[in-house]
């Protein structure tokens, strides 16, 4: 017998009668939607939100679209449906799982590494992650990067800084409006200037987007 689809009146009656946890997994499994349709998608979390709504825990497992950045793939709806989202990524090598939570209706959006102890007692202990002193790294690189000379665009600043494109954008996304601030420039570029300083570059020249 097939599984019942998100919005199945069976999942409602159990969610109203026995306040479950309900882990779909993964999401694209239990529906016919157009991941990548706003409105085929806001259908969808409707549906996940009215079993919340009717007491149960609701869990959904997705993938990541194929882009290093990527939190999650399909309609922007999808992140918009939740209460909270964590993007997952594995170390094999340092045996870590690294979540990153990028939304949170409740709290302030963090990031957390935990070490599992899957051979012994089960336990996910919570652990520096090897990605920590890269960012801190990052962190300083950058803010010294936008002193120096202030309005550069995202790229400018990676390149220059010599450090990973993923951790360089997630440091510049994270830290903005705490160590530096953004602000839009020409042909939609992201320009970064100090949180003290004024919108014009120390130099006159044009940094490449």
């Amino acid at each position: 017998m097939p599984h019942p689809s998100i919005g199945d009146a069976r999942l409602l009656h159990i969610a109203r009668e026995r306040r479950p946890l309900l882990i779909f997994d993964s999401l694209i499994r239990f529906h016919d939607s157009d991941e990548n349709s706003a409105t085929e998608m806001a259908t969808v979390m409707q549906d996940l939100r009215a079993l919340a709504n009717l007491g149960a825990t609701v869990i959904a497992l997705h993938h990541r679209a194929k882009s290093e950045t990527s939190r999650y793939r399909g309609s922007s709806d999808i992140a918009g449906g939740v209460d909270t989202a964590f993007s997952v990524a594995r170390d094999r090598q340092a045996g870590v799982l690294t979540l990153q939570c990028f939304k949170s209706r409740y709290v302030e959006e963090f990031t957390l590494t935990l070490r599992p102890d899957l051979a012994g007692t089960g336990e996910f202990v919570v652990t520096d992650g090897p990605t920590v002193a890269p960012q801190k790294s990052a962190v300083e690189r950058l803010a010294e990067a936008i002193r120096e000379n202030p309005g550069q665009s995202q790229d400018a600043l990676i390149s220059s800084c010599h450090i990973g494109y993923r951790i360089g954008a997630e440091t510049l996304r994270v830290f903005d409006g705490k160590q530096w601030r953004s602000k839009r420039g020409e042909r939609n570029s992201r320009r970064f200037f100090p949180l003290d300083g004024e919108d014009i570059p120390k130099s006159e020249l044009n940094y490449p987007d």
